[in-house]
């Protein structure tokens, strides 16, 4: 999660880690894009971004995520966060590439749904990701290896 207010992000933390997952938590959407760079592909559940960060915002962000040649970038469930919360700014985030926008301040019933979505999707990503690896090792040539992963 990129949240550059403290509080806000000490409130998300919480909320997040009472809904039983394990965050991790920047101040900046660049420290966010070096995390996901850094961890392994389907690490993460979904990100969280809040909008307007300093150094790098969050549809900067969310776009250099999207662009990365990995397993997961395109299809890890990234939310919008902000305190913006009209119909053009909810359709200006998911053009930008957010699967889903939160709304400021956040609603610890909308979070933890949002996540247990996230769980699932990435969940079902990870397990053919895993599949695809396994038929890879199972005699597939490199070419049909490669294809797979794309």
């Amino acid at each position: 999660m990129a949240e550059d207010n403290d509080l806000n992000r000490e409130i998300a933390e919480f909320m997040i880690s009472a809904a039983g997952a394990h965050p991790v938590c920047v101040s900046d959407g660049a420290q966010a894009l070096a995390a996901f760079e850094s961890s392994a592909p389907w690490e993460f559940d979904a990100v969280l971004l809040d909008i307007m960060m300093p150094v790098m915002d969050g549809f900067e962000t969310v776009r250099a995520i999207r662009d990365l040649q990995r397993p997961d970038a395109a299809n890890v469930p990234i939310f919008a966060i902000t305190a913006n919360a009209f119909a053009d700014d909810v359709r200006r985030s998911l053009q930008a590439g957010f699967t889903e926008h939160l709304s400021e301040p956040l609603d610890s019933a909308a979070l933890v749904s949002a996540l247990q979505r996230a769980h699932t999707i990435c969940d079902q990503c990870r397990q053919a990701f895993l599949q695809k690896d396994k038929d890879c090792q199972d005699g597939s040539s490199e070419e049909e290896c490669e294809a797979s992963h794309e």
